[in-house]
């Protein structure tokens, strides 16, 4: 799975070299729906192909190429999610494995389609579980529905690997404390249920070598991350952390053979108010704005907003896509029915100049929109 950050929107929104074309559909982990998969895609790069040709001055079936080249490779496949984004421009191609499933897109124009990418950039799509066990620990991306592991490069496969011989030795340990009372030496065994200070050290720098194989990773996140293991593990583990995202809700136990269908099941609970917090504010302020001057559902008024950088939150519905064309050397906006030579998801470029300008952007259902419009946006003025 390739991880789409932050950073990958970014680069994605910068792209000065076109024309830009984006492939978005849902994919199948395994079984026969996924014998489908190469043959939707087949059909989109066709779609990408003729919309190439007509629209642009360019050699269509050059510029596809090495695209298809890519896609017919035995290896394409592997590491399957329940989404693939595919980004090209003459120069390169950008191909994502997300755990968002999207609706079969291809879309060539002057601006890359990101608009449906934001579910699963978005802290409110998407959290984190680290389960944590000395017999090796595991990180896993999830949303409501799907989860993944995360392969994370320098991560100690276990704490004895992690520090050789300064791991304590398992089983019961032995002490020799001196009586005061009879001044004499008494041996003292414990298990696990009370480790000492050795094994808690060495615990903690296995941790922070954990945390420091993690800090890439959550480097421009934002969503939430939940601990998982046994419970006297955890609050040491806490001691190590550095990721603002961490919760303080935790879910105990021996993690470490369960199925990962039910580790979703457990940690997804705990973590929607996390989720939901966030988008929650932002709608609350809206509301609280209309009526002042704050706020806006005009599809007009909200992207000369967004290309001044004055729009601090925005909502569209993901299901929505409005076909037309802005001029921001005029600020005249013209939306149509259907698409005309030119035209771009105006939606789309909404998206893009307001992340661009860092406000945020919320890509949702329609019924979950704060308004009853396709689009809305609180103001910075």
């Amino acid at each position: 799975m390739n991880a789409f950050t932050q950073r990958d929107l970014n680069r994605l929104m910068a792209a000065q070299q076109g024309p830009y074309v984006s492939i978005l559909m849902p994919t199948h982990v395994a079984g026969e729906d996924g014998q489908q998969d190469p043959i939707r895609l087949k059909n989109l790069l066709n779609d990408a192909e003729s919309q190439l040709a007509e629209r642009y001055s360019v050699d269509a079936q050059a510029f596809f190429k090495p695209i298809r080249k890519l896609t017919e490779r035995a290896d394409f496949w592997e590491g399957r999610s329940c989404g693939l984004a595919l980004f090209a421009t003459t120069d390169e191609c950008e191909v994502y494995r997300l755990p968002v499933p999207f609706d079969a897109t291809a879309v060539v124009g002057k601006r890359f389609y990101v608009k449906p990418m934001l579910p699963a950039l978005a802290a409110n799509a998407r959290f984190y579980v680290l389960s944590l066990s000395q017999n090796g620990s595991q990180l896993y991306r999830a949303t409501s529905r799907t989860i993944e592991k995360v392969a994370v490069p320098d991560m100690p496969q276990d704490m004895e690997s992690a520090l050789g011989s300064a791991t304590p030795e398992r089983g019961l340990q032995f002490h020799s404390p001196v009586r005061a009372s009879q001044g004499k030496h008494t041996a003292l065994f414990h298990g696990h249920g009370g480790e000492s200070d050795t094994e808690k050290e060495n615990l903690l720098e296995y941790f922070r070598m954990i945390d420091k194989a993690l800090r890439p990773v959550f480097e421009q996140e934002a969503a939430p991350l939940l601990l998982a293991g046994v419970e006297y593990l955890l609050p040491i583990y806490r001691q190590a952390n550095s990721y603002n995202g961490l919760l303080p809700q935790q879910l105990t136990g021996n993690w470490d053979n369960e199925q990962m269908t039910r580790l979703r099941e457990e940690a997804y609970p705990m973590v929607k108010p996390a989720l939901e917090e966030r988008q929650h504010k932002a709608a609350k302020k809206y509301a609280d704005s209309t009526g002042n001057g704050r706020s806006s559902a005009d599809i007009h008024k909200i992207l000369v907003a967004a290309e001044q950088g004055q729009v601090e939150s925005l909502f569209v519905d993901r299901g929505m896509t409005v076909w037309g064309s802005y001029h921001p050397e005029t600020g005249d906006v013209y939306v149509h029915e259907t698409p005309e030579n030119g035209d771009e998801d105006l939606l789309n470029l909404a998206v893009i100049e307001t992340a661009l300008h860092n406000g945020e952007v919320y890509v949702m259902p329609g019924e979950e929109m704060p308004s009853e419009d396709f689009v809305a946006a609180t103001l910075r003025y």
